[in-house]
């Protein structure tokens, strides 16, 4: 958010006009807000309509989701605006929120207070990122420096022209509207807002009055006397029983400072017309859609280089690798040559898992007695190495050990016994063993 000063003051009924000296002065101001907008404001800014051109409300409601929050507080303010509903922008604040009810502030300002503000400006409806209010930027900014007590505190403030009262309870902002007149018609309007806000928030003390710049509060718009700021400020006091505060605007800061600071916050008030979200959400989509266009694009050319760029790189690399091959054949032909010896020498040397030496395992793994081999049968394959055994033994005991002598043996894999079958007549016990060498993997 970049300042512009007096320029962000021009109300809705400024027409900008050079017919006399106050028309120059608001074109001339008018001038020097496009120009600072256009020059220093590049990308997405945040407004702050001044208060005056709003209706702000603080409700009461049950405490519930911000959807049916919003529903109700546009019901309640139906009743209240001067213009049809949708011809207003509504948001609202969450000021404070309990297990039973939720104190919000609702906003509402005409369309087209908020279109002739930004046609002036000359500003891009989509470039608006949050639209904020005065009276919410100035509270921001007075709890910011500690200038709030924690019970009621009054405060008096001008913009240009436009005078107004802010009461606030613990730092929330509960009113915030306009006064003007006279000095006593100024101090019923006060006295009045105060009423209210014991009939709707309960009673509580006026601690502080907050008295904002030295500003004149004037009896009428037109007329030239008026009433100083700090003299009411003064009653308030003697008839209170209060504190008065003054303060300097360089005190506390301008108020699109409390703006800016709102949105660093990234506070979810935004009184934007839904069609200027409308157009800023096209709009979004529409650089989204060119940003996805433009991967795209890219993404095509790479693939394309890939495709017809990739098989004419792999040509060169392989004729250069098949180049430096050829200085490398008779040395790897060598090699492999003395490859084949070896595994040709080490099968021949290792006679691990021939016959007569799975034999000599065998008979190592047979009882002393009790058992004799009617069949031994001995394969060796590439696939599958394996040994048939069939035998008698005297008891079935006997064949299980020499199955379990079997299963210890380094030399085999695993055994499967089978057959196991006892003879009527002489009670000998048949079985039939296949064991399967452990080949090297």
């Amino acid at each position: 958010m970049v300042p512009v000063g007096d320029a962000l003051r021009v109300s809705s009924d400024d027409t900008g006009g050079t017919d006399d000296e106050a028309g120059r002065a608001t074109a001339s101001r008018l001038a020097e807000a496009r120009q600072t907008v256009a020059q220093q404001v590049p990308g997405m800014v945040t407004l702050v309509v001044d208060h005056s051109q709003a209706m702000c409300r603080a409700l009461v409601l049950p405490t519930t989701d911000p959807t049916e929050l919003m529903g109700m507080a546009m019901l309640q303010l139906e009743n209240q605006l001067p213009f049809v509903a949708d011809e207003m922008a509504v948001a609202v604040e969450v000021l404070s929120v309990d297990e039973v009810n939720t104190t919000v502030l609702a906003c509402a300002v005409p369309i087209a207070t908020l279109d002739g503000f930004a046609d002036r400006l000359g500003l891009a409806r989509e470039r608006v990122r949050r639209l904020d209010v005065s009276g919410l930027a100035l509270s921001r900014l007075l709890q910011r420096h500690g200038c709030l007590t924690a019970e009621r505190d009054v405060v008096l403030f001008a913009e240009g022209d436009v005078q107004s009262l802010m009461v606030m309870d613990a730092g929330l902002p509960l009113i915030i509207r306009t006064v003007n007149g006279s000095s006593d018609e100024i101090m019923r309007q006060i006295r009045l807002s105060l009423v209210q806000m014991e009939a709707e928030h309960g009673s509580r003390i006026v601690r502080r009055v907050l008295c904002i710049g030295e500003v004149t509060m004037s009896p009428t718009p037109s007329s030239e006397g008026g009433t100083p700021l700090s003299d009411i400020a003064e009653r308030l006091k003697a008839e209170l029983g209060c504190e008065v505060r003054r303060l300097a605007e360089e005190d506390v800061g301008m108020i699109v400072h409390g703006g800016a600071l709102r949105s660093a916050e990234e506070s979810a008030f935004d009184v934007q017309p839904p069609s200027w979200k409308e157009r800023k959400a096209s709009a979004s989509f529409r650089k989204g859609l060119w940003r996805v266009l433009g991967i795209g694009v890219a993404v095509w050319a790479i693939g394309a280089l890939y495709l017809y760029g990739m098989p004419w790189l792999l040509e060169r690399r392989i004729a250069t690798e098949t180049e430096g091959l050829k200085f490398l054949a008779p040395s790897v032909r060598a090699v492999n040559n003395v490859r084949t010896r070896v595994l040709l020498i080490n099968a021949y040397m290792d006679r691990r898992l021939s016959a007569l030496d799975t034999l000599h395992e065998v008979v190592q793994a047979l009882p002393p007695a009790g058992m004799e081999f009617s069949e031994y049968r001995y394969r060796r394959e590439e696939r599958e190495s394996r040994i048939t055994i069939r035998g008698i033994a005297d008891n079935t005991q006997l064949v299980y050990d020499f199955n379990n002598q079997i299963d210890r043996s380094p030399l085999f894999e695993r055994s499967v016994l089978s057959g196991v079958t006892t003879e009527r007549g002489s009670r000998r016990v048949t079985f039939e063993l296949a064991i399967h060498l452990k080949e090297d993997k």
